[in-house]
């Protein structure tokens, strides 16, 4: 099934710094599944990936 690579973000202050973000699944078998890990640069007001990279698009899970 297709993940939606989309970022919902609360508004709270957060301090310049580096980041790193990545999602767990688990499906009803109890299989878990975790996609690559992103660097994330904040500088307090606005966020950039390593070598302009941009995490966007879909990808699809492969369960094994």
């Amino acid at each position: 099934m297709p993940l939606y690579r989309a970022l919902n973000i609360d508004e709270i202050t957060l301090p310049p710094g580096t980041y790193y973000l990545e999602y767990e699944m688990e499906d009803i078998f109890m299989r878990t599944y975790t996609t690559d890990r992103i660097e994330i640069r904040w500088d307090g007001e606005n966020m950039t990936f390593p070598d302009g990279d941009a995490w966007t698009g879909t990808f699809e899970v492969v369960w094994e």
